[in-house]
This record gives C-alpha cells, structure tokens and sequence, in this order.
C-alpha cells in the first residue's frame, strides 16, 4: 500500500476518534489478521495491506468483511447468473465487502475492484457489473475515504459530511 493511502486513512482514523458519536457512522478498527494464517496468505496483497490498516472497517454504507468472515460471505459468487455476469467463479473473484446491499469485488489476478453500481435495482444481478478502481489503494483513498464515496453510496449520508466537513473529499 502506498505510504500516501496509509498517511490518509491514519488521519482520517484520528479525526474518526475525536468525532463525537462517530460509531453511528464509522467503525475503523485494529489491523491484522484474524483468521486462518492460510487464509491470510492466500489473500491478494493489496487486501492484505487494507487489512493490517484495519480490519473489518465500516464507513457510512459500505461494510469490508474481516478476513476471518471472508469464506461465509462467498455466496454472493456463488449464484449461477452472477458466475456468467463475472465470468467467473470464486478461484477468479474474492467478495470483500458490501456497498448498501450490494457485493464488492475483487479480481484475484490483479486486485482491481469491482462493483454493481445500479443501486436502484432490486438486486445486484440485476445491475451492471463493472470495475470500480483497478486497485485497493485507490478504491481506499477515492472511495472510502474521498470525493468518490458519494458515487459508491449513493447518499450524502453522515460519512460523507463526515468527509466533507474534515476536508478529506479533495484530496
């Protein structure tokens, strides 16, 4: 992980903490691993990296999976329409993470992130399926943490004027 992401997701850890009642709207806890050390060496680096930042974070709408719940939350790749809308099963994608209710990606061979962005569709099969960032860094800086948060979301939720109102959404 670029040392600029870890120096951004630091600060916005630290202004996270004296927010009052920022729980109602983030949750950025310890890194490390959790699960199974083969688990963990089997995860893309760049996840990896996120997850010795912090592990299992939660920022306004979007959920990240600790490694240790990785496994039991595969099942959004496991329907057959999503296997043909991905091309590809789970040995190709990784689901790390939920924005609203809907799957977020990885592709293992390069870690670039995925994602349904039609939030208006009743499901995610329903919804295109496209890439988000072609890696975890930027999917870090420009979404969780920036000015594309509010594209991934959907809303200007609490963790957006969150952003905006500590000046995170220009960098």
């Amino acid at each position: 992980m670029r040392q600029e992401t870890r120096e951004k997701f630091d600060n916005v850890r630290r202004a996270v903490e004296d927010a009052p009642d920022s729980y109602m709207f983030a949750k950025l806890p310890p890194g490390g691993r959790q699960g199974s050390a083969e688990r963990w060496s089997g995860l893309p680096a760049d996840l990896r990296d996120l997850y010795e930042l912090s592990n299992g974070l939660r920022v306004g709408q979007v959920g990240l999976f600790t490694d240790r719940e990785l496994d039991r939350n595969q099942y959004y790749l496991d329907d057959p329409e999503a296997i043909e809308k991905l091309g590809g099963d789970r040995g190709d994608w990784l689901c790390f993470g939920v924005h609203v209710d809907f799957p977020l990606v990885i592709e293992q061979s390069t870690a670039a992130v995925w994602w349904f962005p039609e939030l208006d569709r009743e499901t995610y099969l329903d919804s295109r399926f496209e890439r988000l960032t072609p890696d975890v860094d930027e999917f870090v800086t420009d979404y969780l943490l920036g000015g594309g948060y509010l594209r991934l979301s959907g809303a200007e939720d609490w963790w957006y004027e969150f952003l905006r109102d500590q000046g995170f959404l220009g960098d």
